[in-house]
């Protein structure tokens, strides 16, 4: 049988992941496989413009082993983008490119993590990642997890959002408030000032307190009117 040619090989390749099927193919056509598989043909086979570009909307993997001209393929990179591949598989450019990062946090809010620096702290880019889900905020930058209004409207959908917040805005008790009436675990990303703040903890929601109160200071988790407060919610149900 003659010598397949590197162009039929990858067809092969791309025909056989695309029917999930490279399993049997490794089983029964072995010869193929280790053609496939040679280190300096898979080399070759990821510096393959029109390879990459077929195998970017097959696999959330394409890229990560790419070459680096491919991973600064602005084509490329937005096909593999938009099937869910990661920015970070991105080159540094393009990391730093407004118009690929807006497509990949509207793609995934994570995606958020492997943007540039610079767009990290980008309003329009940051607000873009966190509309469906606001715990990508972690990876913005410093200015953003202090921006009180944000953080607020985040916390109000996703209480854990408060672990990622600046430290002033941990202390701010409209903001734990929402975070704890979110999700009861939420207080243990509050300041310890509030964690000690009997009045507070009184007046967060009586659905919260059970779980709240797991996070108290050692000083408030004996308080005896906390103590009360409890047994009277617990009465009323």
């Amino acid at each position: 049988m003659p010598k397949k040619s590197e162009k039929e090989l990858q067809d092969i390749f791309l025909k056989a992941f695309q029917d999930g099927v490279l399993g049997e193919l490794v089983e029964n056509d072995k010869e193929t496989w280790e053609a496939i598989n040679d280190e300096s043909f898979c080399k070759r086979m990821l510096d393959d413009r029109e390879f990459m570009l077929k195998l970017s909307i097959l696999s959330h993997f394409a890229l990560e082993k790419a070459s680096e001209r491919i991973k600064d393929d602005r084509e490329i990179v937005l096909r593999y983008i938009n099937i869910g591949g990661s920015l970070r598989d991105a080159s540094e450019r393009l990391r730093d490119d407004k118009e690929i990062v807006l497509e990949a946090v509207r793609k995934n809010g994570y995606n958020l993590g492997g943007a540039s620096e610079r767009l990290r702290d980008d309003r329009e880019v940051v607000e873009a990642a966190v509309t469906k889900d606001g715990r990508p905020i972690g990876d913005a930058s410093e200015r953003h997890r202090d921006d009180r209004e944000l953080i607020l409207e985040l916390v109000k959908k996703h209480g854990d959002v408060l672990q990622f917040a600046s430290p002033r805005l941990r202390e701010d008790k409209d903001i734990v408030f929402e975070s704890v009436n979110a999700w009861g675990d939420a207080f243990q990303f509050a300041s310890d000032n509030l964690k000690d703040d009997k009045e507070f903890f009184l007046q967060l929601p009586n659905k919260a307190k059970f779980v709240a109160k797991e996070f108290l200071s050692e000083r408030l988790k004996v308080d005896k009117d906390i103590q009360l407060n409890l047994k009277a919610i617990r009465h009323s149900y």
